[in-house]
């Protein structure tokens, strides 16, 4: 039987993602420390650069507005049942 997904507080996944950037330690072991799966930290630290303008993508508000336009992302359109 799989994992079951939980859900985390944007106020958790905002200190994951500072506490992996001055941690100075890898995705893996800031992810075992913070007891969560080391994609899930990549990816956090992913949007987070970029809603801060350190890196190219969506950001999470323009995701939100797309989303209510019924325009699909990436994530949106694999789960199609289509």
């Amino acid at each position: 039987m799989g994992k079951k997904k939980r859900k985390f507080s944007n106020e958790f996944i905002e200190e994951a993602v500072r506490f992996y950037r001055q941690s100075g330690l890898s995705y893996s072991a800031a992810a075992k420390k913070l007891d969560v799966a080391e994609s899930s930290l990549y990816r956090w630290d992913k949007q987070a650069a970029i809603d801060k303008g350190e890196r190219e993508g969506l950001t999470t508000e323009e995701r939100k507005e797309l989303i209510l336009c019924g325009g699909r992302t990436v994530n949106s359109a694999r789960s199609a049942p289509y």
